[in-house]
């Protein structure tokens, strides 16, 4: 019983994760509309855009790999 218990208790965990990193999406397309509404230079976004992207990538990355 304590494996079920472990593997129930790890798949909880991802789907937290999985929760947390589509929350974290949303946030990140708020924040870019939001930009590009206040008129910030397209630089700027751009370059912060490719930053959220890939530490997106790299959230998406580590959720791939939780057993």
């Amino acid at each position: 019983m304590a494996v079920a218990s472990a593997d129930s208790g790890r798949e909880g965990d991802r789907l937290d994760c999985k929760i947390i990193a589509n929350y974290l999406q949303l946030v990140v397309k708020s924040v870019l509309a939001v930009s590009s509404e206040v008129r910030c230079p397209q630089s700027a976004v751009r370059s912060q855009q490719s930053v959220v992207i890939n530490q997106l990538s790299t959230v998406n990355y580590q959720l791939s790999t939780i057993p």
